[in-house]
């Protein structure tokens, strides 16, 4: 399967698909969040569908499919009544696309993105060594939902975390792991960026960058670069 990432901005949405069959005089009902890819979605299904024939247990069904599929988090079966079935999949909410290569979801589990469907979108980081390593876990499901709707993350090291502005690349904040950009910190330099942008900082020809360095106590240090280096 091909790889499906690049979506810069972040949104969480859960979306219902129902399909109802007949399975051996009974009704099944299956609903599955639209965070899946549509192939995952036809497999996911298939193997209900199998299960329940093959008569294999509820707790053993659901057990199976998380196994088989690391974008699930939760199965439930509800036998309605003797002739009704209903199966509901919920699925990991994918929160960022490390290194292009694998999502870390909301909880902090590692999904392949070719598990989630094209539309979903999610937060960016670029620069990991070590994606599983517990402080790297731990740093990225302390992003907000702002902070990667509005800026790509590079990780340098853990001193020195790159924020870049998606409207002005060529404004960027700077933190470290411990302590990534808070509100008041977010505030202040959406002023700085603002000013910049006031006076014609972040034009096509403009070779200067602006770095807000926000990893000192109760100030925010500006620095100018060079976009070529």
């Amino acid at each position: 399967m091909k790889h499906r990432w690049g979506i810069a901005l972040y949104s969480t949405f859960i979306i219902h698909s129902i399909q109802l069959c007949a399975l051996d005089q009974r009704e099944l009902t299956i609903t599955l969040d639209d965070y899946l890819a549509p192939d995952v979605c036809m497999a996911v299904r298939r193997e209900i569908k199998d299960a329940l024939r093959s008569d294999i247990a509820d707790d053993q069904l659901c057990s199976s499919l998380i196994a088989h599929w690391p974008a699930v988090k939760n199965v439930s079966v509800l036998h309605q009544s003797p002739s009704e079935v209903h199966v509901k999949v919920v699925s990991h909410k994918p929160h960022v696309l490390v290194n292009g290569t694998i999502i870390i979801t909301k909880d902090g589990t590692s999904v392949p993105p070719e598990l989630f469907a094209q539309s979903v979108r999610f937060g960016r980081l670029d620069g990991v060594e070590q994606v599983s390593h517990g402080r790297v876990i731990k740093f990225i499901r302390s992003l907000a939902d702002s902070v990667l709707n509005q800026f790509d993350v590079s990780w340098k090291n853990s001193t020195y975390i790159v924020y870049t502005d998606k409207q002005h690349p060529l404004f960027a904040l700077v933190s470290t792991v411990a302590y990534p950009p808070n509100g008041l910190q977010l505030a202040g330099c959406q002023k700085i960026k603002r000013w910049l942008a006031a006076q014609g900082n972040f034009n096509d020809t403009s070779d200067a960058t602006w770095i807000a360095d926000v990893r000192f106590d109760k100030q925010i240090i500006v620095r100018r670069g060079n976009r070529n280096g």
